[in-house]
């Protein structure tokens, strides 16, 4: 599986340089479309207001972990970068939590390092 792992030390609190993206916000009708082909895997939805949107960018890259060490946050009307919400390590996985519910209800289908 693919990783993004950190190069640099990362400090709790730190924007992840380079690491960022776009949303573009999905109509119901585009997010059952795009669920009914299996492309669900950029799919993000915003804590704040509940939007569902597709993520473009790097950071639609990152992995999901139960126990992530960074979170996406939202820059101005479409704009994504991911915090530190703790200290990363050299050559440690950046990894955010997708959503409470996207491996099945309450992650029980999740296979995160924390899950397995």
């Amino acid at each position: 599986e693919a990783a993004i792992i950190s190069r640099v030390p990362i400090s709790k609190g730190e924007e992840i340089k380079h690491l960022c993206g776009i949303r573009a916000i999905l109509t119901a009708e585009e997010e059952a479309s795009l669920n009914r082909r299996g492309y669900d895997f950029s799919i993000v939805e915003t804590t704040r207001n509940s939007a569902i949107s597709y993520l473009f960018g790097p950071a639609s890259l990152s992995n999901h972990d139960c126990k992530a060490n960074s979170r996406l946050t939202t820059t101005g009307p479409s704009g994504v970068k991911v915090i530190a919400t703790r200290d990363i390590n050299v050559g440690e996985e950046i990894t955010v939590t997708y959503a409470a519910n996207y491996f099945g209800k309450d992650n029980c289908e999740c296979l995160c390092k924390d899950c397995e």
